[in-house]
């Protein structure tokens, strides 16, 4: 009885040692890698991003999109090894976000704050009105929810926001959608964002997507639902992006005042129609990036810029287990 009583006391205390040795494995891999990775977190360019909880939506003709999907699609900016600003106002994603830049918290900012701050969600009642109006076209989401429209508004205003707090100091700042890397989201690759090649610094880079009319209506453009550049990601300098931001919100006022309203990509469009021009003066040119195989063209420019770390790997609890139980 005794001999049994020793020997269940000493499994608990094995069982113990080995529970610490692994934790104490954890703790001195983890810390490798964060070492490791600081080498290679850019120096030159911030990543900016957003979640506004807009409950679950109808996209296109038959797609749903949910706060859980977002949440997935997340995941990516866990192994970006850029500083990353995130605007939101949901604690669920704010926590998220938290748990998944743990290990580069030095390098992340996490701002929860009210949408309504943010003066393109200000315009909500006045984006509504413009879809309430009998015939007008509809396009899910963009012309059915003025929340969702509100949302590609605010993009420019929360990068040029993180520019002036001067969150992180790096000459290059990009906005990029939540979902952008959705299709890469289970990869457990680190990797470093870059500015992409032969990008003029006067200018704003975007994704090339469909061929742009610049004889154009933009009436015809915002009720056709008509695309020239992905709205999914844009890279520029901080005090040019600032510029165009000021300017960007004006050019949504011009159009509402027009009684048409769509995504950003339609009034991207029309800004730089010829009727565009000559009412707004753009003060910032596009840069295009034509998307060249295999990739996703939509997607295209995030992946000419995103590069992969190699010999940087996430710590693998499990085959920290596996090694301490074999020694």
């Amino acid at each position: 009885m005794h001999h049994e009583r020793t020997n269940t006391g000493a499994l608990r205390i094995m069982k113990v040692w080995n529970l610490t040795a692994l934790l104490s494995r954890i703790r001195n891999a983890r810390r490798q890698v964060r070492c490791k990775m600081q080498k290679y977190v850019s120096t030159n360019f911030t990543i900016v991003t957003a979640y506004w909880n807009l409950g679950t939506f109808r996209k296109g003709k038959s797609l749903t999109y949910s706060k859980t999907l977002y949440m997935k699609w997340a995941a990516s900016f866990q192994y970006m090894l850029n500083p990353l600003v995130v605007y939101t106002d949901s604690t669920e994603f704010r926590d998220l976000m938290q748990a998944y830049r743990n290990d580069l918290l030095c390098n992340t900012k996490i701002i929860y704050m009210n949408r309504t701050d943010i003066y393109a969600f200000r315009k909500i009642d006045e984006i509504k009105s413009v879809y309430k109006q009998p015939g007008y076209p509809k396009y899910y989401p963009n012309t059915v929810s003025p929340e969702y429209t509100a949302a590609q508004h605010a993009k420019f205003t929360v990068v040029a926001d993180t520019y002036k707090r001067k969150l992180f100091t790096t000459r290059y700042y990009a906005w990029i959608d939540v979902g952008y890397f959705r299709d890469i989201a289970n990869i457990q690759d680190y990797y470093v964002m870059v500015v992409p090649p032969d990008m003029d610094p006067k200018r704003l880079a975007y994704n090339f997507a469909k061929q742009h009319v610049r004889t154009a209506d933009p009436i015809t453009v915002f009720r056709n639902n008509l695309v020239w550049v992905g709205g999914g990601m844009f890279i520029g300098l901080g005090e040019v992006i600032d510029r165009f931001e000021r300017f960007y919100q004006k050019a949504v006022d011009y159009f509402m005042n027009s009684k048409v309203m769509n995504s950003d990509q339609q009034v991207l469009y029309s800004i730089y129609t010829h009727k565009g021009r000559k009412a707004l003066n753009p003060p910032v040119e596009l840069q295009l990036y034509v998307p060249k195989l295999p990739h996703n063209s939509w997607f295209y420019l995030g992946f000419l810029c995103r590069k992969v770390i190699k010999g940087l790997h996430p710590v693998k609890i499990q085959t920290l287990c596996i090694t301490a139980s074999g020694n």
